[in-house]
C-alpha cells in the first residue's frame, strides 16, 4: 500500500480545510490516500523554509504566488512543465496568475495557479447616492476618492472610510500603480519605491486617514469589514471573502442591492495561491495525480466558493456561484483589471520589509496625527528602501 501524500494548506482560521479538501478529493476522483496538514498564515513561510531546508515534510504545498520564483531557484520544487497540457494549457488560466509559475529561464513550470485574490473597493450605494455621489466615477481617481469623501462628510457621515492600519501591502499598491509607481526595477535589483511616482501614490493613500474611524488600537482587516458590516463608513477595501461572508449570511435582496463594488484608482492588486510539488517528495506522479483533481474544475469552483477566493482556472470561474451571482461578476469584471507583484528574486523579502515600514506608518500616523504626512513616510521607507537596494545589488 502507498504511504498517504500529504499537502500543507495555510488558513486564517480554524475553518475545517482538513475535513473539506478530504470530502473535495474524495468526490472529484482522486484515488490516494491524502493526508492535509493545516498551519496558520502567520507560520506559512517559517514551515515553508523548514521544508527547503530539511526536505521532509508534506508531497505538496499551497504557495503564495511571490514564493515560486525563489522556491524555483533554490531547487526545492518538482517540474510541472509535463503536465501543463494536462491542464488545459497556459490560456486554461487567468494570465495575471500564470505569470508567477515561472522563475527566470521560464523553462520550466513550477507550479500550478490555485485561487486568487484582488483587493477591490466595498461601498454602499445608497450612502452615495444620498450625498449626490456619482458611483460609476466615485473611486476612479485619487482626487475623486477625497471628493467622494467630503461629500460624504459635508452630509453628516464624519468617517466614511475604513481601511485595516497594519501591515498592508497589497490594496496600497493600487496607489503606487496609479501614479505611475513601481516597487522595483524590471530587474528586481533596483528599489524604485521611494522614488516620485510612487511616494505620490504611497501620500495620496495615507491621506486618506482622516477620513478613518480614529481608534487607539490597530484596525485589523475582520475589525474593518464589520466597520463596513454594520455600515459605520461608506466603504472599505478588501478581498472577494468579504463579499462571500455576506453572501453566506444569507443577506436580504435588500442589502445586497444597496452593496457596490469598484476599481481602485489604480490597477487593482492580484495575489493568491499556487499548488506545487516538493523535489523531496517519494511520490512524485502520485502528488501530481491530486494537484490534478484539486485543479479540476468542479472541485476548483467549490472549494473557491467554500473558501471565498476566485478560481485561476477560467472554467472554474465560468461555473456557479461565479458566473451565475451578478456580484461576482462584476468582482471578477474588476479582478481582470488588475495586475500581480512583479515576478522577480527575493519577492518575499521586499514584500516583508515594506509591509513592516507601511504598518510603521500607520503606527506613527495613529499615534501623532498632527506629525506631517510626508515626514512619516519618508522617516519609514527610505531606510528600508536604502536597505533593500543594498541586499539586492549584493
Amino acid at each position: 500500500m502507498m504511504d498517504p501524500i500529504e499537502i500543507m494548506v495555510f488558513v486564517t482560521a480554524e475553518r475545517g480545510e482538513k475535513r473539506y479538501l478530504d470530502q473535495l478529493l474524495s468526490a472529484h476522483g482522486s484515488q490516494q490516500n491524502i493526508g492535509v496538514r493545516e498551519v496558520s498564515w502567520d507560520a506559512a513561510w517559517g514551515e515553508t523554509l523548514k521544508t527547503v531546508l530539511y526536505k521532509v515534510g508534506p508531497d505538496i504545498s499551497q504557495v503564495a504566488m511571490s514564493w515560486v520564483y525563489n522556491l524555483a531557484a533554490m531547487n526545492a520544487l518538482w517540474p510541472l512543465t509535463k503536465e501543463v497540457a494536462r491542464l488545459g494549457g497556459e490560456a486554461a488560466f487567468l494570465p495575471a496568475a500564470w505569470q508567477s509559475v515561472y522563475a527566470a529561464d521560464k523553462q520550466e513550470v513550477w507550479a500550478a495557479p490555485w485561487f486568487v485574490d484582488v483587493r477591490l473597493i466595498y461601498y454602499w450605494r445608497d450612502m452615495l447616492e444620498k450625498a449626490g455621489v456619482d458611483e460609476a466615477t466615485a473611486f476612479s481617481t485619487p482626487e475623486n476618492v477625497e471628493e467622494t469623501f467630503l461629500r460624504l462628510q459635508a452630509g453628516g457621515l464624519s468617517t466614511p472610510w475604513v481601511v485595516p492600519t497594519g501591515r498592508e501591502l497589497p490594496q496600497l499598491m493600487s496607489w503606487i500603480w496609479g501614479s505611475g509607481g513601481e516597487l522595483m526595477g524590471p530587474d528586481g535589483k533596483r528599489v524604485l519605491i521611494n522614488e516620485p511616482p510612487a511616494m505620490a501614490g504611497i501620500r495620496a493613500y495615507f491621506a486618506l486617514h482622516r477620513y478613518m474611524p480614529r481608534l487607539p488600537e490597530e484596525i485589523t482587516i475582520l475589525r474593518a469589514f464589520q466597520m463596513f458590516g454594520e455600515r459605520r463608513v461608506a466603504a472599505t477595501m478588501g478581498p472577494p471573502s468579504y463579499y462571500a461572508i455576506m453572501r453566506g449570511r444569507g443577506l436580504s435582496p435588500d442589502v445586497l442591492a444597496r452593496l457596490g463594488f469598484a476599481a481602485p484608482p489604480g490597477p487593482p492588486f492580484v495575489g493568491g495561491s499556487n499548488v506545487a510539488v516538493w523535489a523531496h517528495s517519494r511520490q512524485p506522479q502520485a502528488a501530481v495525480d491530486v494537484i490534478h483533481s484539486l485543479l479540476s474544475p468542479p472541485a476548483l469552483a467549490k472549494y473557491c466558493e467554500w473558501l471565498g477566493q476566485l478560481p485561476a482556472r477560467l472554467e472554474a470561474l465560468s461555473m456557479p456561484p461565479f458566473a451565475t451571482d451578478p456580484n461576482y461578476r462584476r468582482i471578477t469584471e474588476i479582478m481582470r483589471q488588475g495586475r500581480p507583484y512583479p515576478n522577480i528574486p527575493r519577492l518575499g523579502l521586499i514584500e516583508e520589509n515594506l509591509a513592516d515600514a507601511f504598518g510603521l506608518v500607520w503606527s506613527d500616523i495613529l499615534s501623532n496625527p498632527t506629525e506631517p504626512l510626508d515626514v512619516i513616510i519618508y522617516q519609514r521607507l527610505e531606510p528600508v528602501a536604502l536597505r533593500l537596494e543594498t541586499i539586492l545589488r549584493g
